[in-house]
């Protein structure tokens, strides 16, 4: 059985992140499920078409200490829009959206003791403004805005770059992969971890089904909530009444390039029905 420092299940961004922050000299195995590296973001490209079916912002190079060759930028500085009620809302910002649609001040004096609250109620800021900030939260979040927690309910503020570059996203998970300096193996699935004197065994199947194992000192689990509670048993403690606690949301994602009213949009939202 081989030994690693570190054993990373999943390689999505959180993986791949956790794998570039361990440095060149930690013996590293990364274990993802997919037979492609990145999780959630996934860039297509069809007879030389380049788009995301996965996360559509674009990265900020600045976020690395590594170099990564994504082609070139291109800028999207149009307003963003808000569809409710059969308006539409435009603006430079999701504030300018919001005073579009709510003139009135009581709801927006609320809206950040809404935001900051332990214990969020919708009426605290009115039935139209608390739709418009489910449909914000929802570009980027699939749960429910009332049961996050305050730091990631601020996203609902939030107005998004929607600038792209020429390569596309997995330009990113490209680079980290080989910066990481890992090993990696895909269509693993890792069904069991077993404590052991100094450390953790990993159990997994390969893609051709067979079984192996590995142990490490550390094993970071950069999976969903409901894969990393499957992974560290039923037994109670912190983490597990945590990952318990986690739930998500379904959705769809719909890209669509349209004109209307001769109008430019960096991107929509939409109160009303299930797309953004």
């Amino acid at each position: 059985m081989q030994n690693y420092d570190v054993i990373l299940v999943g390689g999505g961004l959180a993986g791949l992140s956790a794998a570039c922050e361990c440095g060149p000299k930690t013996c590293v195995l990364v274990l993802e499920a997919e037979d492609r590296l990145g999780g959630k973001v996934c860039t297509e490209n069809r007879n030389g078409v380049v788009y995301e079916t996965g996360a559509i912002f674009a990265f900020d190079p600045r976020w690395f200490d590594f170099p990564i060759d994504a082609g070139l930028h291109d800028e999207n500085n149009y307003p963003i829009g808000l569809f409710h009620r059969g308006h539409l809302y435009t603006g430079n910002s999701v504030m300018d959206c919001v005073h579009s649609l709510c003139p009135e001040i009581r709801p927006l004096l609320s809206l950040p003791f809404f935001i900051a609250s332990p214990n969020p109620q919708e009426a605290m800021i009115g039935e139209d403004l608390a739709a418009a900030m489910r449909a914000f939260f929802h570009v980027i979040h699939l749960g429910t805005l009332t049961e996050s927690v305050p730091a990631r309910r601020q996203d609902c503020l939030v107005r998004h770059s929607a600038g792209r570059f020429q390569r596309g996203n997995g330009a990113m998970i490209d680079a980290m992969a080989a910066v990481c300096r890992g090993e990696i193996q895909r269509d693993c699935r890792v069904y069991g971890l077993e404590p052991q004197s100094e450390g953790v065994k990993v159990l997994w199947r390969n893609k051709n089904g067979a079984k192996e194992e590995a142990a490490a000192r550390k094993v970071i689990l950069a999976t969903s909530a409901t894969v990393a509670k499957a992974l560290c048993g039923e037994s109670g403690n912190v983490s597990r009444n945590f990952l318990g606690r986690v739930r998500y949301g379904g959705g769809i994602a719909v890209v669509l390039h349209c004109r209307a009213e001769n109008r430019r949009l960096s991107y929509l939202v939409s109160t009303q029905g299930n797309f953004n």
